[in-house]
């Protein structure tokens, strides 16, 4: 199933995270962080949480594409490596079912991280990108401004033959330096078929 990216939702969810976080409370957003993940990225993540309760190390895990996500509200280096620690040596063998670990800061990340004292050996992982909160960061020059935009384009034989823009997309742009992504949102099933009928 195609990813949607809904802006409502995800200020929906954005707006819980923020709220239990005042509150210090941190019990149930696994499932929250997994849909906005998955709004996002296109994730399909289960709560390990709802396997066992406190289970080791991760509380997100994608089995298809083998990545596992640590959701906290400690944000420290000390914190990164106990859960390394634990990834490697638990009875449940999480280094051999998962490739890539990320960590949602639930109170937002620190300002920066060193690399030297990450102890991550024999696990893939990027503190650049596998270090994520909810807030935007360019990947390029490090800003956090950023400016939305959404355009179309024309797909499929249908869409081009009647010049129709079915295919939707969301811009995020940082200010400072240009850097843009781009996320595809939901087509229309309609036009879909239709392309599909005249190949």
């Amino acid at each position: 199933m195609e990813t949607i990216i809904n802006q409502e939702k995800i200020s929906q969810y954005l707006s819980i995270i923020k709220t239990n976080i005042e509150n210090d409370n941190i019990n149930g957003y696994y499932n929250i962080v997994a849909k906005l993940l998955e709004l996002v990225y296109g994730y399909n993540f289960i709560n390990t949480n709802d396997i066992y309760p406190n289970y080791p190390a991760i509380d997100l895990a994608d089995n298809e594409r083998r990545i596992s996500v640590q959701v906290t509200s400690d944000n420290s280096i000390e914190k990164i490596n106990r859960t390394f620690e634990v990834f490697k040596n638990s009875k449940e063998k999480l280094i051999d079912k998962y490739d890539r670990i990320i960590f949602f800061m639930i109170k937002g990340k620190l300002p920066q991280y060193d690399g030297r004292k990450i102890k991550n050996k024999g696990i893939n992982f990027n503190k650049c990108t596998d270090i994520i909160d909810y807030s935007w960061k360019c990947m390029k020059c490090g800003n956090t401004e950023f400016e939305k935009d959404q355009f179309q384009a024309t797909g499929g034989n249908f869409a081009k033959i009647f010049d129709v823009q079915n295919k939707k997309f969301i811009t995020v742009s940082c200010t400072k330096c240009g850097y843009t992504e781009m996320y595809k949102t939901g087509t229309d099933a309609g036009m879909n078929i239709l392309d599909f009928l005249m190949n």
